[in-house]
């Protein structure tokens, strides 16, 4: 079914698009730094650094899950459905039909992993279904994640909605993604690779 929308209106999904991706790099970025933390650091704030873990792994995978729900709101394939029927607002010298074959492609390879993010966000996140209360073991043994294909599978998504926004000349196109580990470790009282770099070319 055709559904011819403004470009605008187009836009501002792609853009929503954007930043519902930077929110999961956020979210995966900010878990990768918290890794780097001085154990002992850690161990003065556990509590802190529990939920904040946690809370973190919540975010990605609700955002991730969100854009595999068919059945409700904007999936990532009536996203991408959307620019290929109004194809006529992207720049012309784009060959749209042809990148988002080749996208749809490329989430093909990640069938396993999107049905277990979908399924717990069903059984775990979403509801306390009984067979998985409290994101038990079940729920790890029954729908397992691997952390490299996650982001893989994200950076595809992201690539996708830059691409899409450069292509259709959003406003928005140049903002980027503003990465944040520096954040976490300031945060923490300790130097990121940025300061160290610093201090060593300042002594010159």
């Amino acid at each position: 079914m055709q559904e011819y929308i403004s470009k605008d209106k187009l836009t501002e999904i792609i853009d929503g698009l954007h930043l519902q991706m930077v929110w999961v790099w956020l979210a995966i970025d900010s878990l990768d730094a918290i890794k780097t933390i001085d154990k002992v650091k850690i161990k003065r704030a556990q509590n802190f650094m529990y939920i904040t873990h946690s809370s973190l792994i919540y975010r990605y995978s609700m955002e991730l899950a969100k854009l595999f729900d068919q059945k409700d709101g904007l999936s990532i394939y009536q996203i991408r459905n959307m620019c290929l029927q109004n194809k006529g607002y992207f720049d012309a010298s784009f060959d749209i039909a042809k990148y988002c074959k080749n996208f749809k492609k490329a989430l093909g390879q990640y069938k396993s992993l999107i049905k277990n993010i979908t399924e717990r966000r069903r059984k775990t996140y979403a509801h306390n279904d009984k067979d998985y209360y409290l994101f038990n073991q079940k729920a790890i043994d029954d729908f397992p994640l691997d952390m490299q294909e996650i982001k893989d599978m994200a950076n595809i998504i992201y690539s996708f909605a830059k691409t899409m926004q450069k292509k259709i000349g959003s406003k928005r196109t140049n903002l980027g993604y503003p990465a944040n580990s520096d954040d976490v470790k300031r945060l923490f009282g300790e130097k990121t690779d940025t300061d160290i770099w610093l201090e060593e070319n300042d002594a010159f």
